[in-house]
Formats: C-alpha cells, structure tokens, sequence
C-alpha cells in the first residue's frame, strides 16, 4: 500500500438504523512505520466540493465507479489492518494534482 492507493475502509453511520459497517472508500495520504495509514473520504457528492477537495473521474486504474470527490479536509488516521481491500491507484497527473491541494489545504509552500 502507497500513498495514492484508493482502499475501502469500514465505517459506521449513526443515521443508518442497523449500525452495521459499510466499506466506504478512501484514498491513502501517507503511512507511518507503526502500522497506520492516514486516509483522506472519498464521495459521490461532488456537489460538496471545497476549494481544496481533488475531482476524480471512473478509469481502469483506480477502481472507481463514478464521478468522485476525494474530501481533503476529512482525514483519518486508521491503522492499516483495519483497511479492507485496495481498488486502484492515482494517475501521476492526479498525484500531483493531489500535491497541489494538500499544499493549498495546510497553506504551505509560495502558493
């Protein structure tokens, strides 16, 4: 697993009434040697997108069924067993797209 990896990751809903875990996927920001991985939620709902957030579009190498909008300001920390399957992999355009906004979200750089 790298960073750029999109994996599935359990999650619960409190809104969902049977409380089961969904696998939800997500997109893998950086790894530690401890056993954790720092994920970024990836959603459906591009209307949502934040300045910061990176479009995805469905293609052979990442996994994705549709449009998707990977939620920069929404980060965990999991540890790696925890991550249930990997679906796919960034472009190296989308990595650097990627970059781009990770510096754009924590104001580094000369941006």
């Amino acid at each position: 697993m790298y960073k750029g990896d999109i994996v599935l990751i359990p999650l619960s809903y409190h809104s969902r009434p049977d409380m089961n875990l969904k696998l939800v996927p997500a997109l893998v920001l950086g790894l530690d040697n401890e056993g954790s991985a720092t994920v970024a939620f990836i959603t459906t709902q591009v209307e949502l997108q934040d300045d910061c957030d990176l479009i995805l579009h469905p293609k052979k190498g990442n996994g994705l069924k549709r449009r998707s909008l990977v939620k920069l300001n929404k980060m965990l920390t999991i540890e790696k067993d925890f991550i249930a399957g990997r679906l796919g992999t960034l472009s190296t355009r989308e990595m650097n797209e990627l970059n781009v906004r990770l510096l754009q979200l924590f104001e580094l750089g000369d941006m």
